[in-house]
């Protein structure tokens, strides 16, 4: 699933190429992924986009009309831009057309197809929109903030950071390495964090997001984020492999879909977590 720093490229990438642009069509191949009615999706034709924004893991566009367009990519959506005589894809869900002949595109590359796009008047109205927690990046998200929130529910700290109640954009990915940046286990129950602790715990979720960006900063340059890029992670996606910190073996929980990854020696005081399934993140 795409996370903040993927959704923060993905933004800046497209917003040269979809704003100010007429909208000349839309063609649906997936009606599924489009999830309102009132107003039509086709009444975004011969309007254009003035705007392109991101809140948690929804990329808002602006209309003329006032209106929105908002995308939430779910485990396996995407957006990219095409330009003119690009010839659309198998995997496209819902497709945009400028009068120059580019395109903006919400594509599906799971079979499950879960990508929504909603056209809104009120972005109130937006399934969870309205209950999406603090920006990382904002001066909200203060440490004593932080410490409140945890504080208001007892739950595993990384169940806590996906959560998008509390904190906004983070998801399976950069909660490994941010727990790792900062010793936290994974498992520890919210209401037994320090204030301490949860200083070094946003000072972590700055460090690790900041460093996601600008690595796919780099990466992309004037182009387009075609996928999440998690090469520069020491700890999630490394199972089995050595702690670049204490020399320990990286261990490993399957859910049901996803997976947790954490230094037993740094994060947990030596303890190996037996591996099991459990219910969806958030």
């Amino acid at each position: 699933m795409p996370e903040m720093p993927e959704l923060e490229i993905l933004r800046e990438g497209l917003a040269p190429r979809v704003l100010d642009r007429p909208i000349v069509r839309i063609i649906v191949r997936q009606p599924s992924s489009v999830k309102t009615f009132h107003p039509p999706i086709d009444s975004v034709i011969g309007q254009r986009f003035t705007g392109l924004f991101r809140r948690g893991k929804f990329v808002i566009f602006s209309l003329e009309s006032g209106d929105s367009l908002v995308v939430h990519l779910m485990r396996s959506g995407w957006l990219t831009a095409r330009g003119t005589g690009e010839e659309p894809l198998a995997l496209d869900a819902v497709s945009f057309l400028f009068r120059d002949g580019s395109s903006l595109v919400v594509v599906e590359r799971g079979s499950k197809r879960k990508a929504c796009v909603y056209l809104v008047r009120e972005l109130s109205s937006v399934p969870f929109f309205s209950g999406v927690g603090v920006e990382p990046f904002s001066q909200d998200f203060t440490a004593e903030r932080l410490f409140e929130c945890l504080q208001t529910e007892r739950m595993q700290l990384k169940s806590f950071l996906i959560d998008q109640r509390f904190v906004a954009g983070l998801g399976n990915a950069y909660t490994d390495e941010i727990l790792f940046d900062c010793g936290l286990s994974p498992f520890k129950i919210t209401t037994t964090v320090t204030f301490e602790e949860t200083q070094n715990l946003r000072i972590s979720i700055h460090r690790v997001l900041d460093r996601g960006i600008q690595r796919l900063r780099r990466l992309v340059g004037d182009g387009l984020l075609e996928s999440e890029d998690h090469g520069f992670m020491t700890m999630h996606g490394r199972p089995g492999e050595t702690c670049p910190r204490c020399g320990a073996t990286i261990a490993e929980i399957r859910y049901s879909d996803r997976s947790t990854h954490y230094c037993p020696e740094c994060q947990s005081g030596g303890k190996v977590y037996a591996d099991r399934r459990a219910g969806v993140y958030r």
